[in-house]
């Protein structure tokens, strides 16, 4: 273990440095690239950027910058980067990232590290040869892969944290209180004792919920390595994004980054918020549920998407609702001032689906549309007005319920 005073002013130095990791900027004298280490530029790595903004279709950007303000240069004027929702680029992934620990983040972030450590309040990651160090309300888990099954990290309860331990007949859920956290393994004290664990023990550990830093205004940057980021944009070249990460600006090669996904309390997802009413009622079959991030069946949001030229083509999506027909929910839309999404049928449905979409605003209905057999997906806006309730709503049409898998991609509330 370090001392105190030299623990302190490693956290101090490495908040003040802009930091060269793995998949971004190469450190001096520069090493070599490899699929597990994308970390030199490339010139032959596509540089134009698919933008979804909040409102209207996605448009092609030939390079990504944004400027010291916040502000990326369009065709329609300059915008705001919470002005979008997103942004790809066709990028073909490499192999990813597997060390020991798989490190879980504020705002979905997700690293992978060869070792973790504490240091006073900060966290300090390693791997290949970089390290970085963040608050520790920043820090929300890890998964020993070594040992773990799985790659669900189990969430720690309020107010005390939780470990996942390997015992001789199979494994134990012990919460309590992190004490300290070094290459050899962790210090947790419960039931009035402290116990020193070994990581070769350790098959996850979670932080309390009620200390952990909410996830703000920024962006959530996946890189073609696997790894995933969450920050707030300083500023971004054609080359270089500078990501402020708890209070660390990192630098990250432009050229491996798979995507962005704008985090902004202008927009909220109807997957992370809980409907005020939920009814669901069956005809041939029992009730079926509707799902977050999901097709009905379980599958990826995938639907058939008309473009302005050529053929339909089916699409996926990571966020929105797969919702079966019989489903009404009622979600609280105050403080929001559109509702927007790509409605249509889940691939699964495989033309077999028939049925009414409606969107109602304080129970008055200001949608309807019927969807059946390879009928495209249309797209929904619709203006709240001052209204309080959005219900989304499925019925039933010709074919009763068989193959009525609707997808509400992307489903969002936005503020003008």
């Amino acid at each position: 273990m370090l001392e105190p005073d030299m623990t302190k002013k490693i956290v101090a130095s490495l908040a003040l440095v802009v930091l060269v990791v793995s998949g971004w900027l190469p450190s001096e004298p520069p090493r070599r690239a490899s699929a597990q280490d994308p970390s030199t530029s490339n010139e032959h790595v596509p540089s134009a950027v698919m933008m979804e903004p909040l409102f209207g279709a996605p448009f092609q950007l030939g390079e990504l910058v944004i400027d010291d303000d916040g502000l990326i240069a369009t065709e329609q004027g300059d915008l705001h980067w919470t002005d979008f929702r997103s942004m790809h680029w066709t990028r073909n992934p490499v192999d990813p990232a597997l060390d020991t620990f798989d490190v879980r983040l504020v705002g979905g972030g997700r690293v992978m590290a060869e070792r973790i450590v504490m240091l006073d309040e900060a966290i300090q990651l390693e791997w290949n040869g970089q390290r970085i160090a963040f608050p520790i309300e920043w820090f929300v888990g890890v998964i020993n892969r070594d040992i773990a099954k799985g790659d669900q990290l189990q969430a720690a309860t309020l107010d005390e944290d939780r470990v996942i331990v390997t015992l001789e007949d199979g494994q134990q859920e012990v919460d309590g209180l992190l004490e300290a956290m070094s290459v050899d393994g962790i210090e947790f004290s419960f039931e009035g004792n402290v116990r020193e664990l070994p990581w070769n023990r350790v098959v996850s550990l979670s932080l309390a919920t009620a200390g952990a830093e909410e996830a703000a205004n920024g962006m959530r940057v996946t890189l073609m390595n696997g790894f995933t980021w969450f920050g707030t944009p300083v500023r971004m070249s054609a080359s270089v994004l500078s990501l402020n990460v708890g209070g660390t600006e990192l630098a990250i090669d432009a050229t491996s980054i798979r995507s962005i996904e704008v985090v902004s309390d202008r927009m909220l997802q109807l997957a992370d918020r809980e409907p005020l009413q939920h009814e669901a009622i069956g005809l041939l079959l029992p009730p079926r549920e509707f799902r977050r991030d999901a097709s009905v069946l379980g599958s990826p949001l995938r639907v058939l998407v008309k473009p302005e030229s050529g053929s339909p083509r089916y699409e996926e999506f990571r966020r929105g609702l797969g919702v079966p027909s019989g489903t009404t929910l009622v979600f609280d839309a105050s403080g929001y001032d559109r509702f927007a999404s790509l409605v249509g049928l889940d691939e699964s449905s495989d033309g077999q689906a028939d049925c009414e979409v409606v969107v109602e605003l304080d129970g008055r209905e200001v949608f309807r549309q019927r969807l059946a057999g390879s009928d495209p997906a249309i797209a929904v806006e619709v203006e709240l007005s001052g209204a309080e309730q959005l219900t989304l709503r499925v019925e039933f049409g010709e074919g009763l319920e068989l193959g009525d898998h609707v997808d509400f991609c992307d489903a969002r509330l936005v503020r003008e």
